[in-house]
């Protein structure tokens, strides 16, 4: 049985946020998250948009129900297997930003859907639960170098002031770090804070390597695509990812590997020793410190936890 490492935190910068004509992914038949394509926005003027998802009846006339996240935003709910039903009932329980709590929730349930480890994924269903109650609060706000932001002593994820945009990429990252600081809470987990951060940022990883292919999901364990995971990490850094995302997600795939070995699983230890060796632990942990400067603590935290 893989047991999963504990996951890490959203740092303060992500990769800025494109507005991606369709998201690249390697899963392909039924309706697939990655396959979101922007709906073009409604002409000024537009006085009421046309909503995908039944459930958006509840949001405020002032909530920014754009065509294309209203498209987006139904194309998550039935990829994951949820009744419009079930987010109309968590938008009515919602203390905060109705439509914002709507995304958080779909984002949660497409993650547990196979992109997340199972670990990971059975604590993101305790969030979804908390989420359910209304015991979270999900609000916009004017935010400084980051996507998203967890406030642990009122229980509340903020957003961008313009909210979340689902068929962006780097804002769903954003979100699944911020629910790792969320299930951190519920579990009432004993840590420091750039530990804490440190395990945001491989929750963040774990997704994004799902997501890439790299990883998969068969049953409770993680099956690991080397080369492919070798692939998805040099894209993290061609694509503007944090280096902490990028050495979090090196070490997520090097302990992957080497308890796949151990399982007798076809895979090339010294190739994997080769691929994610010490070396590149440390170019990745140089090209992280040079863009950080001294901002680097989290990133301190994921290499003393990675014992390097």
């Amino acid at each position: 049985m893989l047991i999963a490492a504990r996951t890490s935190s959203n740092a303060a910068s992500h990769p800025p946020r494109p507005r991606e004509g369709r998201l690249q992914g390697h899963n392909r038949g039924r309706a697939q998250t990655n396959d979101i394509r922007e709906a073009p926005r409604p002409p000024l003027g537009h006085a009421k948009p046309i909503r995908t998802c039944p459930a958006l009846a509840l949001c405020e006339p002032s909530a920014a129900c754009e065509a294309r996240e209203q498209q987006a935003l139904a194309v998550f709910v039935r990829a994951a297997g949820l009744e419009h039903g079930e987010v109309a009932r968590v938008m009515a329980k919602a203390p905060g930003n109705k439509l914002e709590t709507a995304k958080l929730y779909v984002v949660l349930a497409d993650a547990v859907n196979g992109k997340v480890t199972t670990p990971r994924a059975e604590r993101f269903r305790v969030v979804m639960g908390a989420l359910r109650d209304g015991r979270i609060h999900v609000q916009t706000a004017e935010l400084r170098g980051s996507r998203a932001e967890y406030n642990h002593t009122t229980n509340t994820v903020r957003v961008p002031a313009d909210g979340i945009a689902l068929t962006c990429e780097a804002d769903r990252v954003a979100l699944v770090h911020e629910a790792e600081h969320v299930a951190q809470d519920i579990h009432k987990a004993s840590q420091s804070r750039y530990a804490s951060e440190g395990e945001g940022h491989e929750a963040a990883a774990d997704y994004l390597l799902h997501l890439a292919g790299a990883l998969t999901e068969d049953g409770v364990i993680t099956r690991i695509d080397v080369n492919r995971a070798s692939e998805a990490i040099g894209a993290l850094q061609a694509r503007g990812y944090e280096g902490v995302d990028v050495v979090a997600a090196t070490h997520l795939c090097f302990r992957l590997a080497r308890l796949a070995a151990a399982r007798g699983e076809d895979v090339d230890e010294s190739e994997v020793q080769q691929i994610f060796s010490a070396e590149s632990f440390a170019k990745a942990y140089l090209s992280a410190q040079e863009a950080m400067g001294r901002g680097g603590l989290a990133l301190e935290a994921v290499m003393t936890k990675s014992g390097l």
